[in-house]
């Protein structure tokens, strides 16, 4: 199927010249805007974002998104605002089978406040501790808010970190440098959060490149002449670098855009890893074996792993017909153990 080939650059200057000519309101340049994003973030094609506004044609759509509609634009931003009210609702429903840890409330926090006080906050851990995963639910459970959320290439220049922010905001690629940067200033306002992960790959082989301080100081730009929150994300190489590396004095205007600059636990919290078993039916305490394996496994593997051995004890329990207790755990862990070995001996 066609796939939308509308740049976000095009929709924004379409939408910018309506509410300028009083053709649509504010609520109805948000929605428009809403609705373009929604559609490129789900990757619809051409027919799928007709047929969500019960229109069978995609030159409507078409029409409104590069601002040649003609007709009065209630009729499209009503049906738009329909499917926003049935997206949020089941945005609600992504929350039932998430585990809301400790490190998903706090980085839920700070996404917040990063966007609504418009600042460049940063957050850093070991890696494996969860912050992906808690960013995607973030951006699943924000259907409403504009958040640009993608990950920085391994080891890039500024060229492949362009490349990767512009198609995050959905603005075409292009060979000229400036046209790029102007594209992304331009799809971007006060109202949206970008969210950087794996920024640590900055620093990973640089060496004496200009790439980190190109990279960060263009952030900052965006930062400065959109008023969009910015939130900053990356192992603990990334703060070492910012704060004390040899380009900290140049990092310094960065940090001093926002106050919330946060270190994760290096390993899973208690709590969390209790709130996790409770959700899969285990309440008892753990012997001295599986409290061992746990923090074995927590520090090897992280709290992804952790919890698919804890899933995987649960199912082998319900195979037992049995309540799943930290001895499944342990026999869960044995098990994949074993099929791991197999695996690697027949490759």
């Amino acid at each position: 199927m066609a796939q939308i080939n509308i740049s976000a650059t095009t929709v924004k200057t379409a939408i910018d010249g309506l509410i300028q000519s009083g053709t649509i309101t504010q609520e109805g340049y948000d929605s428009i805007w809403w609705y373009y994003n929604h559609c490129q973030a789900n990757d619809w094609s051409q027919s799928r974002a007709s047929r969500e506004i019960k229109k069978s044609s995609w030159s409507t759509l078409y029409r409104v998104w590069t601002g040649t509609y003609g007709a009065g634009y209630e009729s499209i931003i009503d049906s738009i605002d329909r499917v926003k009210i049935i997206v949020e609702q089941r945005a609600k429903l992504a929350t039932i089978d998430f585990i809301e840890t400790s490190v998903w409330h706090t980085i839920s926090d700070v996404c917040d406040n990063a966007l609504i006080g418009q600042e460049i906050s940063t957050i850093h851990s070991d890696s494996q501790i969860g912050k992906s995963t808690a960013f995607g639910q973030y951006v699943k459970v924000n259907p409403g808010k504009r958040v640009i959320l993608f990950r920085m290439p391994s080891v890039p220049n500024f060229s492949m970190f362009l490349n990767e922010f512009a198609a995050a905001c959905y603005v075409a690629r292009a060979t000229n440098t400036n046209q790029m940067r102007q594209g992304i200033l331009n799809s971007i306002d006060s109202r949206t959060l970008v969210i950087i992960d794996e920024t640590h790959q900055l620093f990973l082989g640089a060496g004496k490149k200009s790439a980190p301080v190109a990279i960060l100081e263009f952030l900052r730009e965006v930062h400065d002449a959109t008023g969009c929150g910015v939130v900053i994300c990356g192992t603990n190489v990334l703060n070492d670098e910012l704060t004390r590396g040899p380009r900290a004095k140049i990092f310094r205007q960065l940090m001093r855009r926002g106050i919330i600059h946060v270190q994760l636990p290096n390993s899973t919290p208690k709590d969390d890893i209790k709130l996790a078993a409770s959700k899969f039916g285990i309440i008892d305490k753990p012997d001295k074996e599986a409290f061992k394996l746990i923090a074995d496994i927590d520090s090897d593997y992280g709290f992804g792993i952790l919890l698919k051995v804890i899933k995987a004890a649960s199912t082998l329990a319900g195979k037992k017909n049995t309540t799943p207790t930290w001895d499944h755990f342990v026999e869960a862990w044995v098990i994949l153990q074993k099929l791991s070995r197999k695996n690697k001996e027949e490759q």
